[in-house]
């Protein structure tokens, strides 16, 4: 994933002033193995450190010493748990064997040799982009002069898993087995293809799918490469994998490609459960036929970016000519055992300078919405297609029920730059039926929660603490007293874990903090943190 603000203008104006910046990145979640996005903020402070915040907790800190910008991570556990270690030399180049460190324990064999002018050499190990907990991928091969050279092997639970070889000028050449930029545990995607001598791919490319976690693959897609062209491009037939394809989520995109590159006529959208069911079509649509296009028009049906065994969502509405979303759009939603999709939500599109936005009322699901979280946002978007006034966040627990109202709070009334404010009821992050976690507190005019926000399960309140705005950035400050990352999950429900303990000014965890069962009301454990 690219990663890059995902501010508005006027958020941006604010936030050099504070010297805080929000990017995006992506954190792969345990429940339903998706990868989620993720927003987390950098303040850029006078003294030498670079703050990472998440949540208004500070998760990491980076010194200024030997570098005028920030590091920027694909994933949220790398900010958490990653660390490099090596030496700069008095031109601030890094020099010499560099190591890594996740979660405070050496990676084995992880790093290699800079040279003096800061020039990769010799034999390395590296971590993949999204390497995480369920992604423990690494790269083995040799650069020269800072270019990889020679063979590079991908190394999967100590096993190769694919690679190939590159030329004297860095680019890849000949046969590879690359893996899926979303390679996890329960992603195990490779493609299979050739490379020209000038490093685009060419002729046939398969895409494969480790079977039921065994060793062995089994072709799920692929199609063609024209590398003759100034570009590699797609051309003909094709079978490609969605982003989140995972054994959950296992939908395919079936159609072709003009000799451009570009996506003409009918696609449709495929699904199946199970590595051993076909697929069958659950959605689709056409892309316009005019050269140097490739724009979606007319009726679609859109699988939800969220979809999964357990949230089978898909959109039903209209694209014109321009490619832009426009008039009634209906959310349809089925259950793992449902027969059939029904309307859960929707709401208007209309064009506006070009692009498609919201208006008027919406009814819209939360981002981890499944079976076990049938959680729905209700409100009204303004002609600027920002939100508006009172926005409700309603719930029900099975299929058959009515959706009642949870909780919800108002936004600002403004043009652009919709900001939360006053009183808030919202919900725990991982909040379903077991575990129905609300948060209570209070939004500043500027969007930044503020003062006591307390967390209320099953109508009691179990925790909570104060916030406060430091250096133009949200922080958690004093004594908190916080939830487990699975609190309430169905296979550990006889076990509900809080953690108590103090937050410093800036929003570090510092001294003790102690782990409590609130279901036995006995201490389990305790953390020390630096001050």
């Amino acid at each position: 994933m690219e990663m890059g603000t995902i501010c508005s203008n006027k958020q941006k104006d604010q936030q050099k002033q504070n010297n805080t910046n929000e990017y995006e990145c992506i954190l792969l979640d345990q429940d339903s193995n998706r990868w989620l996005k993720k927003q987390y903020s950098i303040n850029y402070t006078k003294d030498k450190y670079f703050r990472y915040f998440y949540q208004g907790q500070l998760i990491r800190m980076q010194q200024k010493n030997f570098s005028a910008r920030p590091e920027l991570f694909s994933n949220l556990e790398q900010i958490q748990y990653l660390e490099w270690f090596g030496n700069y030399n008095d031109n601030f180049n890094k020099v010499a064997k560099w190591t890594a460190n996740w979660n405070k324990e050496k990676i084995i064999k992880v790093g290699g040799f800079y040279l003096e002018n800061g020039a990769k050499s010799g034999i390395w190990k590296e971590i993949i982009n999204n390497y995480c907990s369920q992604a423990l991928v690494y790269q083995v091969g040799e650069f020269i002069n800072d270019k990889k050279h020679g063979r590079w092997q991908y190394i999967y639970k100590n096993e190769m898993i694919g690679g190939g070889f590159y030329n004297e000028f860095g680019q890849k050449n000949g046969k590879w087995i690359e893996i899926s930029n979303r390679f996890q545990n329960q992603n195990q995607i490779i493609y299979k293809g050739e490379y020209t001598k000038s490093g685009m791919k060419v002729g046939k490319w398969d895409i494969m799918q480790c079977k039921n976690n065994e060793k062995s693959y089994k072709q799920i897609g692929g199609g063609q490469y024209d590398g003759q062209q100034k570009g590699s491009i797609k051309i003909g037939s094709w079978i490609e994998i969605s982003d989140g394809f995972q054994w959950r989520n296992q939908i395919t995109y079936k159609g072709e490609y003009n000799k451009y590159g570009e996506k003409q006529g009918k696609w449709d959208i495929l699904h199946r459960y199970d590595q051993n069911e076909p697929f069958i079509k659950i959605g689709g649509g056409l892309y316009d036929e005019q050269e140097g296009s490739s724009k979606k028009i007319g009726r679609w049906s859109e699988e939800w970016e969220g979809f999964w065994d357990c949230s089978q969502v898909i959109y039903n509405g209209e694209y014109n000519m321009k490619g832009n979303k426009i008039d009634r759009w209906e959310t349809m939603y089925k259950g793992e055992y449902e027969q059939e999709y029904k309307q859960i939500g929707g709401g208007t599109y209309i064009e506006q300078d070009g692009v498609s936005i919201k208006k008027g009322g919406w009814i819209e699901l939360i981002d981890n919405f499944r079976d076990e979280c049938q959680v729905t946002y209700n409100g009204e978007y303004n002609l600027n297609g920002e939100k508006k006034g009172r926005w409700d966040i309603k719930y029900r627990d099975d299929f058959d029920k009515p959706f009642y109202k949870i909780g919800g709070g108002q936004y600002k009334e403004k043009e652009v730059d919709s900001k939360k404010i006053g009183r808030w009821i919202e919900l725990l992050e991982g909040f379903k039926k077991s575990s129905q976690v609300t948060y209570q507190g209070e939004y500043a005019m500027n969007g930044y929660k503020i003062g006591r926000w307390n967390i209320d399960y099953e109508g009691k309140k179990i925790g909570g603490g104060s916030y406060k705005e430091y250096e133009g950035i949200q922080v958690k400050i004093g004594k908190w007293i916080e939830l487990c990352d699975n609190f309430g999950e169905y296979w550990q429900s006889q076990q509900k874990i809080i953690y108590d303990g103090q937050y410093n000014e800036e929003g570090r965890k510092v001294g003790t903090w102690v782990e409590i069962d609130i279901k036995k009301n006995k201490k389990i454990g305790e953390m020390k943190y630096n001050i």
